[in-house]
């Protein structure tokens, strides 16, 4: 059993639609995969009675029918998902909010100094006289 070259290029057309696993339809994607296979399938029980060509049109026709119909049994119920207001949407808008006052804040240099066998770099020192407040503008 030698198969012709009609019979090749037909198998890999066929073998080259199933290659398309980005489409969102699962009824295309069922049909074209259904088709490829049904087309193999045809083409090796029609070769054993000398007829590749009409085995391989009857398995893709009935691959591609059965590949559509599972499709669109697999197609996800897809429901319209409520959208839940997030925690930035609930707060109060910033206009309606009074504003924080600046916290009052007392820096100290500090200068170089020896302690002992210790040296301490001149730094700075900070210190909160008083913290934020809320405020009416």
């Amino acid at each position: 059993m030698k198969p012709n070259s009609k019979t090749i290029i037909l198998t890999a057309t066929l073998s080259l639609l199933t290659s398309c696993s980005t489409l969102k339809s699962y009824p295309i994607i069922g049909g074209s995969i259904g088709a490829s296979v049904g087309a193999l399938s045809g083409t090796m029980i029609g070769s054993q009675y000398r007829k590749p060509i009409t085995g391989s049109l009857v398995g893709a026709s009935t691959g591609a029918l059965l590949g559509i119909l599972t499709g669109s049994l697999l197609i996800p119920n897809e429901k319209k998902v409520e959208q839940v207001p997030t925690q930035k949407e609930l707060t109060l808008n910033i206009t309606d909010t009074p504003s924080i006052l600046k916290p009052e804040v007392k820096r100290i240099n500090v200068p170089d100094k020896i302690e002992g066998n210790k040296y301490i770099k001149s730094h700075d020192v900070y210190i909160l006289e008083k913290g934020t407040s809320w405020g009416m503008e």
